[in-house]
């Protein structure tokens, strides 16, 4: 996939996978939107990474937040909402799912979601 320029969108990326998500995408050179209910966690990445990370609150089980949250990277990054190539969530797939679909349609493209699930005791991914 290439990164170098385009424009990412992660759930959850305050914290965790989705924060070091964001991180490694912008090492590539990417855009990245950062969205999360923790505001704080969200705010101090974005500063932290620089002029390429923007944050947007967001809850992904409601779809007025999600879609304020697509708005916000398409004002952000020069209207280049078409650019968005990737959607990982922690949880609530459906709920941002739909609006980035209907975002990106309109552009020819496709959303994509993958999903990684543990099992703790076995440690292992599927």
């Amino acid at each position: 996939m290439e990164i170098q320029g385009r424009t990412f969108l992660v759930t959850g990326g305050a914290s965790g996978l989705g924060a070091a998500t964001m991180r490694r995408l912008a090492q590539e050179g990417a855009n990245v939107l950062i969205t999360d209910v923790d505001e704080d966690a969200g705010e101090e990445l974005a500063a932290g990474i620089g002029e390429q990370a923007r944050f947007a609150r967001a809850d992904v089980t409601d779809e007025e937040s999600t879609q304020k949250a697509l708005d916000t990277a398409r004002d952000a990054f020069d209207g280049q909402i078409g650019q968005v190539a990737y959607s990982a969530s922690k949880g609530g797939v459906a709920s941002i799912t739909l609006p980035l679909a209907r975002e990106l349609a309109a552009h020819g493209n496709r959303v994509g979601v993958r999903l990684f699930l543990a099992d703790a005791e076995a440690n292992h991914s599927y």
